[in-house]
C-alpha cells in the first residue's frame, strides 16, 4: 500500500472492522478523516489502550451517514472512501431504521463521493447487511 497526503475518508471507523481498517491505514503513513457519531472514542472491544483512532494521522468529522451534508463536508479533499458504516441488526423492530441507514446511507455516501470527483469507493458489507 502506498500512502497518500490526501486522507482516506473512513464511515463506521469506530466499528470493530473499521477501527482495524484505521489502524492499519496509519501504520503504512496513510492520513484518514473517520466519520464519528460519538463524542467518545472507545478502543475496539478485546482490545486494550487508546483507540486506533486517537492518532496523529487520524482526523475526526462528527456526522453521520443519514445526514448528506455531514457527508460532503467531511469527504472534501478525499479521493478514496471506505464505507464500511452499517446498521447489522436484520430484526430490527423497525424496518425504517434498516432501509435510512442501509440503503438511504450508502446512497448519501456515493452522492457525496461523486460530488467530490472522489477516485475510489470501496464499499464493504457482511452477509446480513
Amino acid at each position: 500500500m502506498t500512502s497518500s497526503a490526501d486522507p482516506i475518508f473512513v464511515t463506521g471507523a469506530t466499528g470493530f472492522i473499521g477501527t482495524r481498517l484505521v489502524q492499519a491505514l496509519v501504520q503504512h503513513g496513510q492520513p484518514v478523516r473517520a466519520l464519528v457519531r460519538r463524542d467518545r472514542l472507545e478502543p475496539p472491544p478485546g482490545t486494550n489502550g487508546p483507540s486506533p483512532l486517537e492518532h496523529e494521522l487520524v482526523e475526526l468529522v462528527r456526522g453521520d451517514i443519514t445526514d448528506r451534508d455531514s457527508l460532503v463536508c467531511g469527504m472534501a479533499g478525499c479521493r478514496r472512501v471506505f464505507h464500511l458504516a452499517a446498521y447489522a441488526k436484520v430484526w430490527a423492530r423497525d424496518p425504517k431504521t434498516y432501509v435510512a441507514i442501509n440503503v438511504e446511507g450508502m446512497r448519501n455516501v456515493f452522492a457525496a463521493a461523486e460530488q467530490h470527483n472522489v477516485e475510489r469507493v470501496v464499499f464493504t458489507s457482511t452477509v446480513r447487511t
